[in-house]
């Protein structure tokens, strides 16, 4: 059997490229998992003290999901790159974890998304018969619990998130 041996320049950097790796994964995870945490214990309850919380929903999902988004992805990335370098299982761990919350966005979360998304548009869309000033009583009763369920889901993200961050800051020392 044929063995081929990296050139010595390659191996170089590949045991260099490791501690920004593990910088990177660990940068890009504390930002999502700080993110997960501050929606969960106070944008959550924030809305959950407003009268009619859909405004305030939407802007905080529309900034936050640009956030979450990439940082899941650089973080996921550096992570899966640090376990093809050093094949240490941890960080397969870590990148299963923070890659958590995007299928369970995509299977689990979108449907209660779109309604919370939904409602918001018709309430802000003065085409329709349900402006701003006219939001029906139906759409009313039916945002807070949206938003409960909506915590509730979200909760998973921020633990999956949070605990891969802190796996990955216990696995640095």
């Amino acid at each position: 059997m044929l063995s081929y041996k990296l050139p010595r320049f390659i191996q170089v950097m590949e045991s260099n490229i490791i501690p920004y790796l593990r910088a990177t994964a660990i940068t890009a995870n504390g930002i999502y998992a700080g993110l997960a945490l501050t929606v969960t214990f106070v944008g959550t309850p924030m809305l959950r003290a407003t009268g009619y919380p859909i405004a305030g929903w939407a802007s905080l999902y529309g900034r936050g999901a640009k956030m979450a988004v990439s940082s899941v992805v650089v973080a996921t990335s550096a992570y899966l790159s640090l376990f093809y370098y050093t094949s240490e299982k941890r960080f397969l761990v870590s990148g299963i974890l923070a890659f958590f919350s995007a299928p369970w966005t995509i299977l689990v979360m979108v449907p209660t998304n779109r309604r919370l998304q939904a409602i918001n548009a018709a309430r802000a869309n003065p085409n329709t018969n349900q402006t701003k000033a006219g939001d029906s009583d139906m759409q009313r009763d039916e945002v807070k619990p949206l938003i409960e369920k909506w915590d509730k889901l979200n909760t998973v993200r921020t633990v999956t998130g949070t605990v891969s961050f802190l796996l990955t800051v216990w696995q640095w020392w």
